[in-house]
């Protein structure tokens, strides 16, 4: 039997029945159990209930310790805003980089003061990297400089050098004013891989918390974060370190631990054999006699992303690192839970989309952020906002999803079109970062109409009804080196973008479900539910996914004899390889996939991270020409037959080599091992139905032996035969029908 407070905290009672039955409980037991009821049911729980009020927050991020913001604070309350963010630096209060002895908690104290005072509610964001008061910070390979903050020289998150390919430390001029306290020099986050890093996180966490119990106690604290770069954000740090002649660097982190951890993670991976290891990774591996040689894939050039695109060794090399993300998060969520559970605990992300995320490491946020009560995401002005947004909401149903603005240029218009479109799509809190709140009347004025128009009379989130779904893979977002949100030219963009602007287009610019695909980053295979799906009205969006065919192997010419490639692996998750065409490297091969005599299919080599092709070919446009085959698991030929699996240059007879080496696998799954069986259509709602308004046929692009037919009124198609050959060219018509 549930009791319900303030409509969503209930309390089980269901044991008052078993005090009545069983006689040995005291009536001193039950009446101290009635006592904790009547203390239970007066305490104040809707201060924490999951109230569904909006919020605008004044983000304050403390970059200068010394500057209280207090006028700010009272400021961004006379213009309407009812939240304030608080980051709460770990260096200024534990290492005490402003020499305050007396109350090094007074910048922190006095802003939550006033404030509780102006009744805004308050965001604490728990800041744990650190300056380093260093006047000279060391060069660029000096990466044993005592710390900062206590930790071992070889705890410091390093970068690689995009010139050297070598391991590089953190370092940073500093900010405006910063000499005046001897606080320019290195910008320090410790691994994720470092035991410590968790301890310090908790002992600090808990530290604000207990600081700030009463502030918890009376309802004041609306969320608490941990973010651990000098951008503010939960995540690998961005361009925090400083390569040779200040050439880019990236991919953080790349520190001792990190390696040593990487190393034993693989043998737990590979249950202690090297042997496994290199029937996954490939000849790639035949370097490694043993796992403390393995060392991370390192990024080749400008071409940072496709370190993960090196086939199962770049995916390994991103599990590992999501793992340490998602592990952090959830370290936080335990200190933060059990100090007091009504506490709210988000994860504060940059972009998750866009292409600074494939360096945080942030593309899978779902899953780290597992556990926690929301998200807030940043974006530029720049980028669609509408986008993000979906995303977010999508993913983390039922939870809170925030965003934030930040002053770019003084564009009022686009400033308050991304809070338009923020709130609109979903959001419970956006903040305003880096604004001239004081000195600005044109900011002031947007800010206000901003507060206003959705927060003014205590305004709730909106429920938005969504019209079709689409699909982001991880993986895909990897390989197109993130979005970048291009609004007048999506066409151009990453797949997750381009699909999600074209059914926005067709279902009347209505906001769209888009259902993350994780599994490049987890390992679980992902599997979409009917609920992950969305309906326009009564009206469902249908898709054609994309499926292999089933063409019979005819007689084709011979390949040029300057096209070269190999199968380097094949396993039933996927084939990989590289091709080329010597004499002009820019031309992108296809490959077509076979299964016996049957071809399942066609991809590209355009896959990066291959300076071995580099140095073979003394070409840097080799890095793009190495390929990967994912094999469904709903395939015909995955049915638990031996299948030989092999590959050649798309409409010609040429084998790409296999080394010698046949590939024969047998794959477990739904396959039903018939070749003519080949098509399961999936429903993943989009927007066909959308797009015609009468009856009409539609051509689907895809070659098949079958005709679908479309009715308003069903969920599924039907198909009828047709008489075509497999091995011909067929269109296929859907016919849109009124009952």
């Amino acid at each position: 039997m549930l009791f319900s407070v303030n409509s969503d905290k209930f309390i089980d009672i269901s044991w008052c029945k078993i005090l009545f039955i069983n006689s040995y409980f005291s009536f001193k037991m039950l009446f101290k159990k009635i006592l904790f009821l009547i203390t239970l049911f007066s305490f104040d729980y809707s201060l924490y209930s999951q109230d569904n009020q909006r919020y605008f927050a004044l983000s304050l991020v403390n970059i200068d310790p010394r500057n209280p913001q207090l006028v700010d604070i009272q400021k961004a309350a006379d213009l309407g805003m009812n939240a304030v963010i608080v980051s709460v630096r770990r260096d200024v209060v534990v290492d005490n980089i402003i020499n305050n002895p007396s109350n090094t908690w007074e910048q922190y104290d006095n802003q939550l003061k006033t404030a509780k005072e102006r009744g805004m509610k308050i965001c604490l964001r728990i800041v744990m990297s650190s300056w380093c008061n260093y006047n000279t910070p060391g060069g660029f390979r000096t990466n044993n400089l005592p710390t900062c903050n206590g930790f071992d020289a070889s705890e410091r998150m390093l970068g690689i050098s995009e010139k050297s390919v070598e391991r590089v430390q953190q370092q940073s001029a500093g900010y405006a004013g910063c000499d005046k306290i001897n606080d320019c020099g290195q910008v320090l986050m410790t691994s994720f891989s470092a035991p410590k890093t968790i301890t310090v996180m908790q002992d600090f966490t808990l530290n604000v918390l207990k600081r700030y119990k009463s502030y918890i106690d009376n309802g004041d604290i609306l969320y608490v974060c941990a973010v651990v770069t000098p951008e503010q954000e939960l995540g690998y740090p961005l361009k925090t370190t400083i390569a040779e002649d200040y050439a880019d660097p990236f991919l953080f982190d790349y520190s001792q631990s990190m390696i040593n951890s990487y190393r034993e993670w693989l043998k737990i991976r590979y249950k202690n054999d090297i042997s496994n290891l290199k029937k996954i990774w490939g000849q790639k591996a035949n370097k490694y006699n043993d796992f403390s040689t393995i060392e991370p894939p390192k990024p080749f050039s400008t071409f940072n992303w496709t370190v993960f695109l090196d086939g199962f060794i770049g995916q390994d090399w991103y599990i590992y690192r999501h793992q340490l993300l998602k592990k952090y998060s959830q370290e936080l969520l335990k200190v933060v839970k059990k100090f007091d559970s009504r506490l709210k605990v988000i994860n504060d992300f940059g972009s998750v989309n866009d292409r600074a995320s494939v360096q945080r490491g942030t593309f899978s946020f779902k899953d780290i952020g597992e556990g926690t009560d929301g998200v807030k995401i940043n974006t530029s002005p720049d980028q669609d906002h509408r986008f993000v947004m979906d995303v977010a909401r999508t993913n983390f149903p039922d939870k809170w999803v925030m965003n934030e603005v930040e002053s770019y240029q003084d564009d009022i218009f686009r400033q308050e079109q991304q809070f338009t479109e923020a709130y609109t799509h979903g959001a419970k809190l956006v903040s305003a970062f880096n604004f001239n709140i004081l000195f600005s009347p044109i900011q002031q004025d947007m800010l206000k109409r901003v507060s206003q128009k959705f927060i003014v009379g205590k305004q709730q989130v909106q429920n938005v009804e969504t019209c079709g779904t689409t699909i982001c893979n991880i993986g895909d977002l990897i390989g197109d080196n993130g979005c970048a949100y291009k609004k007048n030219d999506p066409n151009s963009d990453c797949r997750a973008y381009r699909d999600w602007a074209n059914l926005k287009k067709a279902n009347g610019n209505k906001p769209v479900r888009i259902v993350l695909d994780e599994s490049f980053a987890t390992d679980i295979p992902f599997k979409v539910v009917q609920k992950d799906l969305s309906a326009c009205g009564s009206v469902t969006n249908f898709k054609e996914t994309y499926l292999f065919d089933c063409q019979k192997l005819n007689a084709k010419t011979k390949a040029p004899a300057n096209l070269k490639g190999m199968i380097e692996s094949a396993n039933c998750q996927q084939v990989s390889g590289w091709a080329l065409n010597t004499s002009n490297l820019d031309e992108i091969q296809l490959i077509d996939i076979y299964a016996d005599s049957v071809k399942i299919g066609t991809t590209q080599a355009n896959v990066g991270n291959r300076p071995d092709l580099v140095t073979t070919f003394n070409s840097a446009k080799a890095n793009f020409r190495g390929f990967t085959f994912i094999l469904p698991d709903t395939a015909w030929y995955k049915s638990g037959q031996v299948k030989k699996i092999y590959a050649r240059f798309a409409n010609t007879n040429t084998l790409l080599d296999d080394n010698n080496e046949a590939k024969f696998l047998v794959c477990e799954g739904t396959g039903s091992g018939i070749c003519g069986q080949k098509y399961r259509l999936i429903i993943s709602p989009d927007s066909l139905t959308n797009v015609l308004s009468k009856e009409t046929d539609y051509k689907i692009t895809v070659s098949s032996n079958a005709k679908w037919k479309i009715t308003k009124n069903v969920s599924w198609l039907t198909s009828t035969n047709s008489t075509v050959a497999h091995n011909s060219t067929t269109s296929n018509h859907a016919s849109q029908q009124s009952r």
